[in-house]
This record gives C-alpha cells, sequence and structure tokens, in this order.
C-alpha cells in the first residue's frame, strides 16, 4: 500500500477530470479511426486517402490507451491510500471525503446524498483534511 500526502490528496479531482478528458480524447479517436470522409468534388463524392491518416490516429490511439491504462492504475493506488489515510477521520467528516476524493463526486451532489448544505460539506471536507494530516504526522 503506498503512503500518500494530504497535497496529492487534494490533488486527486484534477487528475481525475484529466483523466476524464483524455477518455473523451480516446473515445474521439477511436470515432475518426473507423470514419472516412468523403468530399464532393464537382459534384462526384470521391474518398481520402485514408492510409496515412489512420496510421498516424492508430498510433495516437495505441499511447492514448497506454497512457490512460497506467493512469488508471495509479488513480486506484491513490484513492485506497486516501481511503486508508481516511480512516480514522470522524463521521460525518469522512463521509464527505471519500466522496469527494475517491467516488469524485462534487461537493454539491454530496450536500444532497448526505442532506446537508453545500456550504457544511465544504467545511467537513476542509475539517477532515486537516483531521488526516494531524493523524498522518503523528
Amino acid at each position: 500500500m503506498t503512503t500518500i500526502t494530504i497535497d496529492q490528496v487534494k490533488e486527486i479531482p484534477k487528475e481525475y477530470r484529466r483523466l476524464l478528458r483524455d477518455l473523451e480524447r480516446l473515445e474521439y479517436l477511436r470515432e475518426a479511426s473507423t470514419s472516412v470522409p468523403a468530399f464532393p468534388t464537382d459534384g462526384i463524392k470521391v474518398q481520402t486517402s485514408v492510409m496515412n491518416r489512420s496510421m498516424v490516429i492508430s498510433d495516437e490511439l495505441i499511447d492514448l490507451e497506454r497512457d490512460i491504462d497506467q493512469r488508471v492504475r495509479e488513480m486506484h493506488e491513490k484513492e485506497e491510500a486516501a481511503r486508508e489515510l481516511f480512516r480514522d477521520v470522524r463521521e460525518p467528516d469522512r463521509k464527505v471525503l471519500i466522496y469527494h476524493y475517491v467516488r469524485h463526486l462534487p461537493i454539491t451532489e454530496i450536500a444532497k446524498i448526505i442532506f446537508y448544505t453545500p456550504r457544511w460539506c465544504y467545511y467537513l471536507r476542509r475539517r477532515g483534511l486537516k483531521e488526516a494530516e494531524r493523524m498522518g504526522k503523528e
């Protein structure tokens, strides 16, 4: 099990959003690699050369898939380390931390789930992070 610092925990939501953007890019590349555009030329549709374009897209697709696979594994490790770090944090702070940093829910959604105001959830998150940091130093 890897250990994680509070600063690394705070970076998890950003990394998750970057991962989602890359997954969207991957889906776009998969779509682009299977489509063959046709352009009108003097009223006659003519296919463009797919060979070069598909080879470049295929290479980029493979690289992106490998990168995403590696980052997903790292994300799971960080999530487990964060869960371990939050283990001794009191409720309901721990619940907010788990929902936000492990399940990747925005604070507004967490507030709806646990029937608190978003402002209170922000407070619980801040208090929980301080408590986890204090416990991590001991």
